[in-house]
């Protein structure tokens, strides 16, 4: 392994060198996992083709959109870009249906990155040509030879040329254009090896989508370091997920990464009978990301999978965004995660207030918890402060505020955006550095040396002045009833003629949509969250499951289903209107027309990035 590397295509071209008729990539279909594998020759021979072809249409340091679905060839194509010093533009296929949001999001993508070619096969390249302008050109991947017939083009690349525009999964709204360069990628690349301790001996496998974030490090991390990727599509588990434990137990799998709610859906669907199928002993680095973890899922998984071999030091809660191309923090591996104990009143108030430290260590009369899984330490490279949000003034150690990063994995901005760019980066004076520092939009603090995330501060619920952050209301009403779906609620607050209405919107699972009582479910509901923080909601939404938006990697939109709210096109099995106002004597957010004129302290002056691990 080398930080030495010039570019992410030195990268690949080092690997061929030292690694040539090693096996670089394994991808895997059907239940039963049949194998189609590339060497690292094999790698760049059908990169050059790419490039090669690329080239003829003048694409140095021009924006190319790769709609390539899962596959070794996806992998060829992504080097195949930057081997011809293409700015890669990765992307879900397009749907071929009209007005769907994979469409939308296709067609935005293209206003917005302004591509010179499209790069794809099969039906989702057929779809894209029907979508683009004619003048678009379209580069059949199925039209290539199998290797290059000429010598590939070798631009001069450095740090500083941009790599990739990395879009946004849009979770908090509209997907916007990172731009990433082969410096940040390199710079996060080392950061993310120190932190999981990989090397040539490593086997990594994954099913998330190659795209974005942790999907695409998951694919870029093993040529940098030099060990065998193992991957499926994203169907693949979903549909099934004992494929991903199989592939894990069969590859001798050492590290791979997932959201909070993958783990959750094996605990779920993985059946006991199939346990002695699977050994997990070798897994030594579940990295846990893309959403808030839960202490309930680490326990759950590791208390579930210890038959099976898994050491719950094996699982990795992390932190990590687009914007910072990815990693930013994570725990040591071969420890045990790091559950902070802090009073619950004093975080709704903005403050932090640790508690014991044992699940034994009693509290006193009315005093309620908050269980955090810290994210770890930051990783070495980057400066991380704590603000508040509205003064942009650094944080007491005992406040909760917003939290910057600087350094060399950050991204420069937000392509063809100077507004957003604007909008999400902090330029310090020369006196305190002259550092530029990334305002990431989420909430947290550091305790202990360990990084907490509390929450987004777009996604802040403020209500009578008390800070309430949605995963508190989600989770207590994923206990109300068993009818509602784990990982299937969003909670939101929308302006009332009395202030805040706190709004719950939560999927029924299938099997029960028929048999609960709904009506109780919905009051159950408002009883479980009126207990818990005692919170009120005030309107009670419930879904067939599946029906909530969510992003690519699976995360909630819950912008859009404010939004859906808002407009009536939730398509409800029922919904409840308990009263006008969030709670008695609720209150606007500050700096909203017919507010009381308080300013709380979390209130936001600008926008933020959005949060991609």
């Amino acid at each position: 392994m080398t930080s030495d590397f010039t570019s992410l295509a030195h990268m690949l071209r080092h690997r061929v060198e030292v690694d040539r008729e090693r096996a670089a990539l394994v991808f895997l279909t059907g239940d039963d996992l049949q194998e189609s594998r590339l060497t690292y020759g094999q790698l760049d021979r059908e990169a050059r083709a790419v490039a090669v072809a690329l080239a003829k249409r003048n694409v140095s340091g021009q924006p190319v959109l790769l709609i390539e679905p899962p596959g070794l060839r996806f992998m060829a194509a992504i080097f195949g870009c930057l081997y011809a010093g293409a700015v890669v533009v990765p992307s879900y296929p397009p749907s071929p249906r009209e007005g769907t949001k994979a469409a939308s999001r296709f067609l935005r993508i293209i206003r917005d990155a302004q591509p010179v070619v499209v790069i794809g096969s099969g039906k989702p390249l057929e779809t894209a040509r029907c979508m683009v302008a004619a003048e678009l050109p379209c580069v059949d991947l199925d039209s290539l030879p199998g290797q290059a017939e000429e010598d590939r083009p070798e631009p001069k690349l450095s740090h500083s040329d941009v790599a990739l525009i990395q879009y946004t999964s849009g979770s908090t709204g509209a997907p916007k254009g990172v731009t990433l360069t082969h410096g940040n990628f390199l710079s996060n690349l080392e950061a993310f090896a120190k932190g999981t301790l990989v090397s040539t001996s490593s086997v990594g496998v994954s099913w998330l989508p190659p795209y974005h974030d942790l999907g695409l490090f998951c694919t870029l991390l093993p040529i940098y370091a030099g060990f065998k990727l193992v991957h499926m599509s994203p169907d693949q588990f979903l549909k099934n997920p004992i494929t991903w434990l199989k592939a894990i137990s069969h590859f001798n799998g050492t590290i791979s990464a997932a959201p909070n709610f993958a783990y959750d859906l094996c605990v779920r669907r993985v059946l006991k009978n199939d346990y002695k199928q699977i050994d997990l002993s070798c897994w030594e680095v579940a990295s846990n990301g893309a959403e808030p973890v839960k202490f309930e899922t680490l326990d759950r998984f590791s208390r579930t999978f210890s038959r099976c071999g898994f050491k719950s030091t094996a699982m990795q809660p992390c932190y990590g965004m687009a914007e910072a191309t990815l990693w930013i923090s994570g725990k040591p591996i071969k420890t045990e995660p790091v559950i902070g104990r802090f009073s619950k009143q004093d975080l709704e108030r903005g403050l932090v207030v640790p508690l014991g430290q044992a699940e034994t260590d009693m509290l006193p009369e009315n005093l309620q918890e908050r269980m955090l899984v810290s994210s770890g330490r930051v990783a070495d490279g980057f400066d991380l402060k704590i603000v508040n949000p509205r003064t942009g003034s650094d944080s007491p150690a005992n406040e909760v505020g917003e939290i910057l990063i600087a350094g060399p994995s950050v991204s420069p901005g937000y392509w063809k955006n100077e507004e957003a760019t604007r909008d999400a980066f902090v330029d310090e004076p020369e006196d305190k550095g002259a550092k530029r520092f990334l305002k990431t939009g989420d909430l947290g603090f550091v305790h202990d040396g360990e990084l907490y995330i509390t929450g987004r501060l777009k996604d802040l619920i403020i209500v009578r002045g008390l800070n309430y952050y949605p995963q508190d209301i989600e989770q207590a009403t994923e206990t109300a009833h068993p009818a509602v779906m784990p990982n299937g609620v969003c909670a939101f607050a929308v302006e009332g003629d009395d202030g805040e209405k706190v709004v719950v919107v939560c999927e029924i699972a299938r099997t029960q949509a028929r048999k609960a009582d709904l009506n109780e479910v919905m009051n159950l509901i408002r009883a479980a969250v009126g207990e818990e923080l005692e919170l009120q909601v005030s309107s009670a939404v419930l879904l067939k499951q599946g029906a909530l938006p969510r992003t690519t990697s699976g995360k909630l939109r819950r912008s859009a289903c404010e939004q859906a709210y808002l407009d009536g096109t939730l398509n409800p099995l029922t919904q409840m209107e308990f009263g006008l106002g969030g709670a008695p004597g609720s209150e606007r957010i500050p700096g909203e027309s017919g507010s009381a004129g308080k300013v709380h302290p979390f209130l936001p002056t600008t926008k933020q990035g959005d949060a991609l691990i």
